[in-house]
């Protein structure tokens, strides 16, 4: 018999609107759930957003640079060590979350957001 030292859950939970995955889980940190979830949006949700609307950037990299700077005030690279995911503070993390999320039900406009991060990098 197969004993594992990792509690695993059965759970069930939905990753986004679309989407209900089924299956075993190990328990994750509150912190790693909003890195992933910040994952998840860069790599995935607004990409697939910028297939269906006029955007000035489309690639994974540059939602999270511009998302990042914006929420920092600076450029990301200023004040963060590279992976940004991994090590931004968790407050600023979800600031630049917030941000997405709002360019994706547009409430703000990401042409502002992508000028002043352009800004600030000259």
């Amino acid at each position: 018999m197969l004993h594992l030292d990792t509690r695993l859950e059965l759970n069930a939970r939905v990753e986004n609107e679309t989407q209900l995955s089924l299956g075993l889980h190990a328990p994750v940190s509150p912190s790693m759930a909003t890195r992933r979830r910040w994952r998840h949006l860069v790599e995935h949700r607004l990409p697939k957003a910028a297939q269906r609307c006029d955007w000035p950037i489309n690639k994974d990299h540059c939602f999270a640079r511009v998302l990042l700077d914006n929420a920092l005030g600076a450029p990301w690279r200023n004040t963060v060590r590279p992976p940004a995911w991994r090590n931004v503070a968790l407050e600023d993390l979800r600031k630049a979350i917030e941000l997405g999320e709002a360019v994706i039900v547009g409430d703000i406009d990401l042409y502002i957001l992508n000028a002043k991060s352009i800004a600030m990098r000259k």
